[in-house]
Order: structure tokens, then C-alpha cells, then sequence
């Protein structure tokens, strides 16, 4: 997602510059910042997935009643037919 956003912000710079008849900034302004931004915000991601990882045992640990599942009940069958 901040990739994307970066993507986003980049291209409204760059097309701020290339209004102001700026061409060359506004090319420099756009690569600089998307290929900044994408790189920012994968690596962004990835210590989030890692602090996800190490933060649902400790969670898991903590807060069972967070993590806790309800058995099923066994079903009762039932015969139209009683003998």
C-alpha cells in the first residue's frame, strides 16, 4: 500500500513541475521520489510482516482467550421413526 501511495505522490510532484514548465526537475522529482517511495515503503511492509510474526505468539501467550476456538458441539441425530 505505501508503495502505491508514493507512486501517487510522486506523480502529482512531477506533474506540478511539468505545469511550471519545469521538465527536467519535474522528471528528476518523479523518479527520485517513486523509486525512493517504493523502496521506503517495501521495506516498510516487510518490518511490519516481521513485527506481526513476533507479536502474535507473544499475543497468543498473554491473551489465550484472544485465540480461543469453540469445539463443535457433537450433532444429535434425530429419527422421524421411533422404534
Amino acid at each position: 500500500m505505501l508503495p502505491i501511495a508514493a507512486m501517487i505522490y510522486a506523480f502529482c510532484l512531477g506533474a506540478f513541475f511539468f505545469a511550471r514548465s519545469q521538465y527536467l526537475a519535474g522528471l528528476l522529482v518523479f523518479l527520485t521520489v517513486s523509486v525512493g517511495g517504493v523502496i521506503v515503503g517495501c521495506y516498510l511492509e516487510f518490518r511490519a510482516r516481521e513485527l506481526l510474526k513476533e507479536l502474535v505468539p507473544r499475543t497468543r501467550e498473554f491473551h489465550p482467550s484472544l485465540f480461543r476456538t469453540r469445539k463443535p458441539e457433537p450433532a444429535t441425530v434425530t429419527s422421524s421413526n421411533p422404534p
